[in-house]
């Protein structure tokens, strides 16, 4: 196993996930965004999983480092948690312009 990413970094990403998860039934329960909510849904449960299970093979770099090599090299494990980052971005995006809107 390679090095890791350090501790405050894992409690950025894991309380990043859980804010994004809290908002996601939030928007949900207002039927706001449904359909992206559950897009982001899949994903926010989907992105850590793949990630972690891909990453126990990685040696020598940390999990970004590898994330990215593999981005690179076209992994199928590294476009999907790519895709759901972007889904998680564009989520962000919307639920603040909707939020926006509302005031």
């Amino acid at each position: 196993m390679g090095e890791t990413l350090p501790g405050w970094i894992w409690v950025i990403y894991y309380l990043f996930l859980t804010v994004t998860l809290t908002t996601t039934f939030f928007c949900l329960w207002k039927k706001k965004l449904v359909v992206l909510c559950l897009i982001n849904l899949l994903f926010v449960v989907l992105v850590p999983v793949v990630s972690l299970v891909s990453s126990m093979s990685r040696t020598e770099v940390n999990e970004f480092e590898f994330l990215v090599q593999s981005l690179s090299q076209g992994a199928f494990w590294a476009i999907i948690v790519f895709i759901g980052y972007l889904v998680m971005f564009i989520w962000w995006v919307m639920f603040f312009r909707i939020e926006e809107e509302t005031r």
